[in-house]
């Protein structure tokens, strides 16, 4: 009996001599972290919870672990855990929002870090990291705010000043921006990013010079600065040196061959250079990396107008207006495409559309009225020319237009003073006595209407010619 009894001794002083404790696998699972090995320290975490599950110091070093072999659901649980056990430990809720920011959910991320901050209201970088999350959510004052709580808690953090003109800049608030970043960089002059946020500002304030000045500091600094070259090309651009900002462009585009601003801007520079050919293939580049920009599609649709491929141009345009259906720019101009393939139907609706959305462009009636003539629909051609008048006053060029239509309606009385009138105005002076002269002599005003010939040549037109020499010789 007494033998039996040692051995049962032996035995439990063995067991308690080999077997660990819950810190033991929780200090193990700390230096195989440090070691790189985190699965076999998720394996120590393991067996320390499994020991002691009042310990949330074990769950958040797993979830470390985890963060580390890119398991963020797994981390974001432990965490969560780890606050059911100790809801007042900052950190668990710190760590838990900064996996939810990184991974697109930017409302969870704000309520952790605001908790953070409650129970560690001096907690620095909880508040910048909150500042980064509104930053993504586009709720920039509140970034700001954030921002400037930072710096006022650490005066020597400058990159949090920094992020307080950068979001003035996203807010459009450019002279705050302007204000902000030049004392970041009075404070340290060699901070690059704030010379091109600086750029930015005074590019949207139209101060282009000193703008470019920013823009070329940062270049001299890092030549591979793609994106100070696009501002300093975008800049050019709005100052109209279309080939210096090509330059800059191009140089963009060897450094980043995938954005499709760059492409786009360009593509723009070659349009106003009158080089669509060129401006097209670059348009081609942008939807190539986005499809869905209508813009990109509108642009090269204009290209191709000028290029006279109509077919092409509307396709285009019908591509902008299936992804942006109040586009109306894109109906006016496809109208006026359908109008040049002869499709004068598909012309008047498209300006039915624009014109019912933008009542009071005149142009838009001005337009309309020619289809409206080609479909000798006269009566209502002499409607929208009207309506235009009414609009604006000032558009002398409609009287021609409607004159024509005023003869076609054999109202010649109305369309002799309208074709007086867009002379008087300085409008298709050679066509409006033209055009007289014919109406004279369907009145058999045989003197007025030689009178209307004689000026149509002093004025250039040569049609007038063989009507003059038929009818005027006595004169």
């Amino acid at each position: 009996m007494k033998r039996l009894l040692s051995i049962l001794v032996f035995v439990s002083v063995s067991i308690l001599l080999f077997s660990q404790t819950a810190e033991e696998y929780y200090q193990g699972g700390l230096d195989k972290i440090d070691n790189g090995d985190n699965k076999a320290a998720i394996k120590d975490f393991n067996r320390a919870f499994k020991l002691n599950s009042e310990r949330d110091d074990i769950l958040f070093a797993r979830a470390y672990a985890k963060t580390n072999l890119n398991d963020i659901k797994g981390a974001i649980e432990d965490y969560s855990l780890a606050i059911e056990i100790d809801p007042n430990d900052y950190a668990n809720y710190y760590n838990r929002a900064h996996l939810l920011n990184d991974h697109g959910e930017h409302k969870k991320a704000v309520e952790d870090y605001t908790k953070a901050i409650e129970l560690n209201p001096n907690f620095a970088s909880a508040y910048y990291n909150r500042g980064i999350a509104y930053e993504r959510l586009e709720d920039y004052e509140k970034a700001i705010s954030d921002f400037t709580d930072v710096f006022m808690l650490e005066t020597d953090n400058l990159i949090a000043l920094f992020k307080v003109g950068q979001c003035y800049n996203r807010n459009a608030q450019y002279d705050d921006a302007k204000e902000v970043l030049n004392e970041v960089l009075w404070l340290d002059t060699s901070f690059i990013e704030a010379y091109y946020e600086l750029g930015m500002a005074k590019f949207f304030l139209t101060n282009y010079e000193d703008a470019l000045a920013d823009f070329s500091i940062v270049i001299v600094k890092e030549p591979k600065n793609d994106k100070a070259l696009y501002g300093r090309g975008l800049t050019k651009s709005y100052l109209e040196d279309w080939e210096g900002a090509i330059e800059d462009f191009n140089a963009a585009i060897e450094i980043d061959n995938t954005n499709e601003d760059y492409f786009y801007e360009r593509a723009y520079c070659y349009s106003e250079l009158e080089d669509y050919n060129k401006s097209i293939l670059d348009f081609d580049r942008v939807l190539e990396l986005n499809s869905n920009m209508a813009d990109a599609y509108f642009m090269r649709a204009i290209c191709n107008d000028y290029l006279e491929d109509y077919k092409s141009s509307i396709k285009d345009y019908s591509m902008a207006i299936k992804i942006d259906p109040i586009d109306w720019d894109a109906y006016f101009n496809r109208g006026n495409a359908y109008g040049d393939i002869g499709k004068l139907k598909k012309a008047v609706e498209d300006f039915n559309v624009f014109i019912k959305h933008n009542p009071q462009d005149y142009d838009a009636y001005y337009f309309r009225c020619f289809y409206k003539i080609d479909l000798k629909d006269y009566e209502d051609a002499v409607d929208d020319l009207n309506k235009a008048l009414e609009i604006n006053t000032d558009c002398q060029y409609v009287y021609f237009s409607r004159a024509y239509a005023y003869d076609c309606l054999n109202m010649l009385e109305e369309a002799i003073i309208d074709y007086q009138k867009s002379i008087i105005y300085c409008y298709d002076i050679g066509e409006s006595y033209y055009n007289l002269g014919l109406i004279y002599i369907e009145l058999d005003q045989i003197e007025d209407a030689c009178e209307s010939f004689k000026k149509a040549l002093e004025n250039g037109n040569e049609d007038a010619r063989e009507l003059f020499d038929d009818y005027c010789e006595e004169y």
